[in-house]
């Protein structure tokens, strides 16, 4: 995924934070890769489960508590 088709790029840096990569993390939440791309580049809405799940994921990895308003912070490309 290039830098600039990146809707949620707090989300993305904390993905590296955790060094999870965008399959790993599609796979976590038992959801395709291809669905992931779709949903971090805007094209697809994350429903409600899949941010809980993305949330909680991160936190687990990184020992660090989030709110969704950082990790879903969108930005224009």
């Amino acid at each position: 995924m290039r830098k600039r088709d990146v809707k949620f790029r707090n989300l993305t840096a904390e993905m590296g934070r955790a060094n999870i990569s965008i399959s790993e993390l599609a796979n976590k939440m038992n959801i395709s890769t291809q669905i992931l791309y779709k949903k971090l580049d805007g094209t697809s809405q994350f429903l409600y489960k899949d941010i809980v799940s993305i949330k909680k994921i991160l936190e687990d990895s990184n020992q660090i508590n989030y709110t969704l308003d950082y990790l879903f912070m969108e930005y224009d490309n």
